[in-house]
């Protein structure tokens, strides 16, 4: 599953004029998406927490009708960007779990009570923190377009 943020210009002056002027309307919008995207998988790759990069490494874009959409592709994005719930783990392939102690001793257990984890929000931040540069970027792309 992955996680999508959507961000779409509001300005209805600006698109109200634009309508008037189709083919200035589509240089804006090209211009704005192809940009404004770049800028904000930017961001979001910026602030994605890294272990092995395989996270950042998958925040991609998708072209909409009246937009773009940023997301992260991997697999478990959810559960990093929201976080988890407590939960128990039980072993699957073996019949017991294993992993290393902070003395290098192996522990065994047939299951293991999970605390769960604090989101990391990024999704939500990125959307926060780029909605107004990307309506900004929006406007100017629309000026310079004149």
């Amino acid at each position: 599953m992955s996680v999508k943020v959507r961000v779409v210009a509001l300005y209805e002056r600006v698109f109200a004029f634009l309508k008037g002027e189709p083919e200035r309307e589509a240089r804006v919008l090209a211009l704005w998406k192809d940009q404004g995207s770049q800028e904000t998988m930017g961001f979001m790759r910026g602030i994605v927490p890294v272990k092995t990069g395989f996270l950042r490494e998958s925040v991609t874009r998708i072209f909409t009708p009246k937009g773009f959409q940023v997301y992260a592709a991997a697999p478990y994005a959810r559960f990093v960007d929201q976080g988890t719930r407590p939960h128990v783990i039980f072993a699957k392939n073996a019949s017991v779990l294993r992993w290393y102690g902070p003395w290098g001793n192996p522990i065994f257990a047939k299951h293991v009570f999970h605390p769960g984890t604090t989101g990391r929000l990024f999704v939500k931040r990125t959307k926060d923190a780029m909605k107004q540069v990307l309506r900004q970027r929006y406007v100017s792309f629309w000026r310079e377009q004149s």
